[in-house]
């Protein structure tokens, strides 16, 4: 049901999954996900607590805190959480994306522009990177610079495909301020 987009369904999947085998770590952090998804942030935020209660080393499961904290706009509380997960783990260009977020929220665009270039070395030429490069540098003030990424962001993507991009794609982009608007005057 997740692959079709029928996150009510899967989550009510989840749910008797859990009712059998609680303790089973997958459907709750699934169910996570999908609560996530539908913005249901207190109840995933439960899921998330409860593996970490079992399993408090684990870099996913700080990076799901993580994304439930950042989507209740708590950003010092999500930095936390990533920043445990890169210690963890410095290979996942998700937990650099999401560290650079929260600081990019925190308004400290300087260091979220370290952790952005980081994701953009493990995963270059990535649209998701190169957007928000771009729009760090320019909410930071160094818009030459982000005209730059933002050139980069729609190469990759093409001009005609920006607003279906930013509708469609899996990294929910409303973690950073931004709209069309704001790319088209960096690539004039």
């Amino acid at each position: 049901y997740d692959k079709l987009g029928n996150y009510e369904k899967a989550i009510s999947n989840y749910k008797k999954a859990i009712d059998i085998t609680y303790t089973y770590q997958k459907p709750h952090y699934k169910l996570a996900v999908d609560l996530i998804r539908l913005k249901k942030f207190g109840e995933a935020e439960k899921h998330a607590d409860f593996l970490l209660s079992i399993v408090p080393g684990d870099a996913s499961y700080l990076w799901l805190k993580g994304l439930v904290c950042l989507d209740m706009k708590r950003w010092n509380k999500a930095l936390f959480f990533f920043r445990k997960a890169l210690w963890l783990d410095h290979s996942n260009w998700k937990f650099y994306f999401y560290t650079g977020t929260a600081m990019n929220h925190l308004k400290e665009y300087d260091r979220a522009f370290w952790f952005f270039r980081r994701a953009d070395e493990l995963v270059p030429g990535n649209p998701v990177v190169q957007l928000s490069l771009a729009l760090c540098r320019y909410s930071g003030g160094h818009e030459k610079d982000a005209a730059g990424y933002a050139a980069r962001f729609i190469d990759a993507v093409g001009m005609s495909s920006v607003s279906e991009f930013l509708k469609s794609s899996p990294v929910r982009f409303y973690h950073i301020p931004f709209g069309f608007e704001r790319i088209y005057p960096m690539i004039k």
